[in-house]
């Protein structure tokens, strides 16, 4: 799962050598993340009409984050807190992707 995560560029790698401060970096799949956050931007943040129960779902987890890094209930969510919803969100979703893809290998 973490390989997988790494992978699609969706698991910060951290780098540490001796005495050097700790840097993060992006690893995977540039393309893979562009492309996951142009999903979650049209299907997840902009409220469209949809009955998809996993995009509903998504959609749950993503409010659920927004909430839990927001101070009040009517602040709209700004800087570091939407960049953290997202990111958990994106987190959830890879690990919804894997679980699906895993459960399409086994079937076949």
């Amino acid at each position: 799962m973490r390989r997988f995560q790494k992978a699609i560029g969706v698991a910060p790698v951290q780098e540490e050598s001796g005495t050097s401060l700790k840097k993060r970096r992006t690893g995977g799949s540039s393309l893979c993340r562009k492309a996951l956050w142009q999903w979650m931007f049209t299907q997840i943040e902009v409220r469209r009409k949809t009955q998809n129960p996993r995009i509903l779902e998504i959609r749950q987890l993503y409010q659920t984050a927004l909430d839990r890094y927001s101070l009040s209930s009517d602040e709209r969510p700004r800087g570091i807190k939407i960049k953290l919803a997202r990111a958990y969100t994106r987190r959830k979703v890879a690990i919804l992707l894997f679980e699906a893809l895993v459960k399409a290998v086994a079937q076949s």
